[in-house]
């Protein structure tokens, strides 16, 4: 019987790191936009001083895309030989995409930093000019992960279907034994 996915445990041990390291990148950065922020500047009643804070922050959430970022690069390479091309494609563009977008906050943020002078930001438009940016790139990038997950998981999805079949036809031939035991 030729090895598949569901057989071999590495894939196994790699679905789950992929599962687990776009949970925390992806789970960390919905969290840290939708809650953190807000909350910082409300409890901080500043802008500037919860963007000190978020500076640091989002200075990690680049660093921790870099260990989801290479496990998702090994799991298209896993996938690669997958007779669904065009799923199989559409995972390489949203990965490529996040990789693009990741090298682009990377250049963004030194920029963004170098704004701030002394805990104050005297060119006030320049900087919210790059924020801006900085938060459009991180949309897209946050886009085109949601994009990767869906691809993965249709792609996982497709390994998985010849397992929930075979329990199926075991049961088909369990049933046509038994029938034809009682026949005899």
């Amino acid at each position: 019987m030729k090895p598949n996915s569901r057989e071999n445990p590495l894939s196994m041990m790699l679905r789950f790191f992929v599962f687990i390291a776009i949970a925390v990148w992806f789970g960390g950065f919905t969290f840290y936009s939708t809650a953190v922020i807000a909350t910082a500047q409300e409890v901080l009643h500043s802008h500037l001083r919860a963007g000190l804070i978020t500076q640091q922050v989002t200075n990690r959430l680049n660093l921790v895309s870099l260990v989801p970022l290479a496990l998702c690069l090994w799991n298209l390479a896993a996938l690669r030989k997958t007779n669904r091309k065009r799923l199989w494609r559409m995972l390489g563009a949203a990965l490529a995409a996040m990789i693009l977008l990741q090298v682009v906050l990377f250049g963004i943020h030194p920029l963004l930093d170098a704004q701030i002078v002394g805990n104050e930001v005297p060119d006030g438009a320049k900087f919210f000019q790059l924020h801006r940016l900085y938060l459009v790139v991180s949309t897209a990038q946050w886009l085109a992960i949601l994009c990767y997950i869906w691809s993965t998981l249709r792609l996982w999805e497709g390994g998985d279907q010849s397992r929930a079949a075979a329990p199926a036809h075991f049961a088909e031939a369990a049933l046509s034994a038994s029938n034809s035991s009682q026949r005899a």
